[in-house]
């Protein structure tokens, strides 16, 4: 079964609904570039989850979704010793190829692919 990467934002601001896909990449490419530190970077690797399909991932990563902690749903490898949160609009699943997706108010959305213009 397929493993994703499941990265937290680091800051309140991305869970906000007002949060677009073009920030949500800007910020992703920051924290990439940071190698995700915990102390520095936008988003934070909280989890490897193996699931069927990306969408089974938010599911797994609720609390209550399955009457418990999220951390203890089957599939799910914490990475972090903190207490965790929901995964929430703002946060970002990398699927197996290396996309990486960002948590909408209904369903995930790839993030933009750095263009030209974003190139150092």
């Amino acid at each position: 079964m397929p493993q994703y990467e499941l990265y937290h934002a680091a800051s309140s601001r991305a869970l906000l609904a007002d949060y677009d896909a073009h920030q949500a990449a800007t910020h992703w490419r920051a924290s990439v570039a940071a190698q995700h530190d915990p102390a520095h970077a936008p988003y934070r690797l909280v989890a490897t989850v193996t699931a069927p399909a990306l969408h089974a991932v938010y599911g797994l990563t609720n609390h209550g979704a399955f009457g418990n902690d999220w951390t203890d749903n089957p599939g799910v490898h914490l990475h972090t010793f903190q207490r965790v949160r929901s995964t929430s609009v703002g946060d970002v699943v990398v699927i197996p190829d290396g996309t990486a997706w960002l948590c909408v108010s209904l369903g995930w959305q790839p993030l933009e692919s750095p263009g030209p213009s974003d190139t150092p």
